[in-house]
């Protein structure tokens, strides 16, 4: 499975301790899945409840534009070395959960584009710095503000942890090591109309778990010219560790890569 994430952060600060943000999202997911393989006296036409079930290998993908997050930042802290504000962030059900597959059934759960519900995700975050040294660290959570979306189930709520430190090579450039760790609960409730039991994304006991990444960044800045101010970041997060719930796919890693620009 393939997912690409495409965010655009709109930030704008009103006051020096306040700052307001809004970012949509377009989401695009693939999936290849195979079979396995079959004993010969294996009842090809096995009756599965009405859900239906997949033979054979096959394909499917899922695009469109996924939830929209609004927050605000409050700066609770500031001198000259450390910084410590929090995060008051609402994610709108933007995205659809009705994603169907070529049957015209409810693909897996985790090829929907967006929760489907209300979603609070509170945070705060330290961060420090002296000469060419920075570091910091955040938890956050996302809360879960609905019982079940329009296909009839929610994601499981989520705890994040990670800390991070970055040295600046030159005047232009810094890299950055961090560690990442995640603990998602299981899906709640159940689809709501005719859907697949044929595979382990079906099934709502195989999704969350506890995960550790660690993830090797590197950060640059343009200080003059035309393109004064255009900030450049790319990170690798590498998985180390993955306790997962149920039967899931194993994690390769994941791709960061941020453009921004302050005026």
């Amino acid at each position: 499975m393939d997912m690409y994430m495409n965010m655009l952060d709109i930030m704008y600060a009103p006051t020096d301790w306040l700052t307001l943000m809004v970012m949509p999202q377009y989401v695009s997911m693939t999936m290849t899945m195979e079979p396995l393989p079959m004993l010969p006296d294996m009842d090809m036409d096995m009756d599965m409840g009405g859900h239906g079930m997949h033979m054979g290998s096959h394909s499917h993908s899922t695009d469109g534009f996924g939830d929209t997050l609004l927050t605000g930042l409050v700066r609770l802290y500031e001198d000259e070395v450390n910084h410590v504000h929090t995060g008051i962030t609402f994610s709108a059900p933007t995205g659809s959960v009705t994603q169907k597959n070529a049957e015209g059934r409810y693909t897996h759960y985790m090829m929907q584009l967006g929760s489907g519900t209300w979603d609070f995700l509170p945070s705060v975050t330290y961060t420090g710095h002296v000469d060419r040294w920075s570091w910091g660290g955040q938890l956050l959570g996302v809360i879960r503000m609905e019982g079940a979306n329009e296909a009839g189930f929610r994601f499981g709520d989520q705890f994040q942890a990670t800390g991070w430190g970055s040295y600046r090579m030159l005047d232009w450039m810094s890299g950055s090591l961090r560690m990442l760790y995640v603990n998602q609960s299981d899906i709640k409730g159940h689809y709501n109309g005719p859907h697949n039991h044929s595979s382990p994304p079906d099934f709502q006991s195989n999704y969350g778990g506890e995960f550790l990444d660690i993830g090797f960044g590197i950060n640059t800045v343009v200080l003059e010219g035309p393109l004064r101010g255009n900030r450049l970041s790319i990170e690798w997060l590498q998985p180390v560790h993955t306790n997962v719930n149920g039967y899931q796919l194993d994690r390769v890693g994941s791709l960061y890569v941020s453009w921004s620009l302050a005026f």
